[in-house]
This record gives structure tokens, sequence and C-alpha cells, in this order.
């Protein structure tokens, strides 16, 4: 890669920061959607280096990324019953690697079901 401007290393670092805080939800992003698209621009027409070109790329990437991925609605490693009840609330770390027998674990009609589609 080339060699970075000083000037360059504090735009690298920003684009680095607001490239972390795209790995998200796609739904979370989406009310941002015009200013991302607008930054997004912004970058592809004045980012001439190498790097900064490069990390405008892994922003568009992440951006991407954020809004095809579907995620659980549920992430829960033991029954609801269990998850809300004070004994877990105080003491979980006893049910860490917990195993369930088939016909045990009780799983939602929505646990397995992705968020909806992210229309970016």
């Amino acid at each position: 890669m080339s060699d970075p401007l000083p000037s360059d290393a504090t735009l690298h670092w920003n684009l680095a920061i607001l490239r972390g805080a795209m790995f998200n939800d796609g739904t979370a992003i989406l009310p941002y959607r015009q200013q991302i698209k607008d930054v997004l621009r912004l970058l592809l027409n004045k980012t001439l280096s190498k790097r900064g070109f490069a990390w405008t790329g892994r922003l568009l990437f992440s951006v991407l990324l954020s809004c095809t991925h579907t995620y659980p609605l549920e992430n829960r490693w033991v029954n609801p019953e269990e998850w809300y009840s004070a004994e877990f609330l105080h003491s979980h770390h006893k049910y860490w690697g917990k195993l369930y027998a088939p016909g045990e674990a009780k799983v939602g009609p929505n646990s397995y079901c992705c968020v909806q589609r992210v229309k970016c």
C-alpha cells in the first residue's frame, strides 16, 4: 500500500471507526441511509490515495454486509422459563454448557426466523 500522508491518517482512523459502526443489524443503520450514501459518494469522488480508496471499499462492504445479513430474533441458550427465573439471573454461570434431551428444549415459533430483509 502507499505511504499515508499525515493528514490522511486522521481520515483512515475515522473511516475505521465508521466501518466498525456499520457492523450492525441492517435495520439500525437504515434511518441513516441517505447520510451513508452521501458519505460514500463523497469518499468515492474525493479519496485519491490507494489506502483511502481501499478503506472506502471496506466501508461499502460493511454497509452491504449489514444490509444483506440475517440475524436470529432470539439467541438464548436455555428455555424461556429458566431465562427469566430469579435463580438464573443470580447464578447463570451454573447453566453454561447445559444440554437438553430431544423434546426438552422449547423453541419458539420465531426463534429461527430472521429479521426482515433490509432495503438499503
